[in-house]
């Protein structure tokens, strides 16, 4: 069955947000499978932390979804590895991500692995409706979204942005005390020491890193300017 266009007005923070499929969102990353799934399983950055890039659902059959555990693309990782053509369809076709939980991610991949000016020269971008080619009937092959699922509770999206709101207002007024307490201290290294409190943490519990911690600033320091 055809897809549907996903409607990203945001190309860069993947909103609004919208659930996709798990196969679509690889062909939307452009990468390798075992690479795609290697989002979803936890790497240790530095010494003391370990993080899992993005978090994988699929419908509970009662109107909501559930979280998929990341050992569960750990076997999948190892099926991958196994095969010396790996497949989309090795996926399961009903497991799915929400559309800004993949922009945050693949950024942070992209920070941790190639670092921006590399990516930058490669063109490594999202195409959030990319020409499917070969995987075209695997990626067709998908379950559809509920459309309940799709169109999202409004009372629970609206709860989910204001409480984002609050977080990063809280991490701009951290940031601004770290600020006025060494004002020669670079932006990075204010990041670094608020990642390393543990203080701010994402949907799933693990804190956010240096890299999202960065781009809330950024994006906090432009709506100040306007």
């Amino acid at each position: 069955m055809p897809l549907q266009k996903l409607k990203i007005t945001d190309v860069v923070n993947g909103t609004p947000r919208q659930l996709l499929p798990m196969r679509l969102a690889a062909k939307v990353t452009g990468l390798a499978v075992e690479d795609f799934l290697g989002l979803f399983t936890p790497i240790r950055i530095g010494d003391d932390m370990t993080v899992t890039f993005l978090i994988g659902y699929v419908s509970d059959g009662k109107g909501g979804v559930d979280q998929l555990r990341a050992d569960v693309f750990s076997e999948i990782c190892q099926t991958v590895k196994s095969n010396t053509n790996p497949s989309l369809a090795l996926i399961p076709n009903d497991y799915f991500v929400w559309s800004d939980d993949l922009a945050h991610a693949f950024s942070e991949y992209i920070d941790t692995t190639l670092g921006r000016e590399s990516a930058a020269i490669g063109s490594t971008t999202l195409l959030w409706n990319p020409a499917l080619g070969k995987d075209k009937k695997i990626v067709e092959a998908c379950k559809a979204v509920p459309r309940s699922l799709q169109l999202g509770n409004s009372a629970r999206r609206e709860a989910a942005k204001a409480n984002t709101g609050k977080k990063h207002a809280a991490i701009y007024e951290r940031y601004k005390k770290e600020r006025a307490e060494n004002p020669t201290q670079p932006d990075t290294r204010i990041a670094s020491k608020i990642a390393k409190s543990r203080e701010f943490k994402k949907s799933n519990g693990e804190p956010l890193t240096a890299s999202a911690i960065r781009r809330i600033l950024a994006s906090m320091k432009k709506v100040e300017r306007k």
